[in-house]
């Protein structure tokens, strides 16, 4: 499955975040960093994981990414870089499931992933590149057609 299924490896740029302005918003802002920058580290444990067939690093990858979400609860997805890291951990963590073969799981996942890309609708382009964007979108589309071959 690991072929047909699109994993976003781009390492988040953090910049100052001009949606958080003020004293009030610190710890927005600083949320916000601390789940990018645990993002980037869990692409680089599942890149790790990938490449070397490593299962801890992909287990902590699967921690990374499920803290980055946690940390982004709550903060405004009108920031296009809490936006990206909500869609790219929500789409990694699926990938995870469905290689463990937690289909349920990760068909959640997905379909959280589709709400939030209808909630995008015209900003997509702006958090995604076009190929990054349809490759996330084929994995909710790969979801819907998933079929698991008989044990032997």
């Amino acid at each position: 499955m690991r072929e047909k299924f699109f994993v976003y490896q781009s390492a988040l740029v953090l910049q100052e975040a001009p949606s958080f302005v003020g004293a009030e918003h610190r710890v927005q802002s600083m949320n916000m960093y601390c789940a990018g920058i645990l993002f980037n580290t869990a692409i680089l444990h599942h890149q790790k994981s990938i490449k070397t067939g490593i299962s801890a690093s992909m287990h902590r990858a699967e921690q990374l990414y499920q803290t980055s979400l946690q940390i982004i609860v709550g903060l405004p997805r009108s920031n296009d870089t809490v936006t990206l890291i909500a869609l790219a951990a929500t789409n990694n963590l699926a990938q995870i499931e469905f290689e463990n073969g937690l289909v349920v799981q990760a068909s959640e996942r997905l379909r959280f992933l589709v709400h939030l890309l209808c909630s995008l609708e015209n900003t997509a382009g702006r958090v995604f590149a076009v190929d990054e964007f349809y490759g996330v979108l084929s994995n909710t589309l790969l979801a819907n057609g998933v079929s698991l071959s008989p044990a032997a």
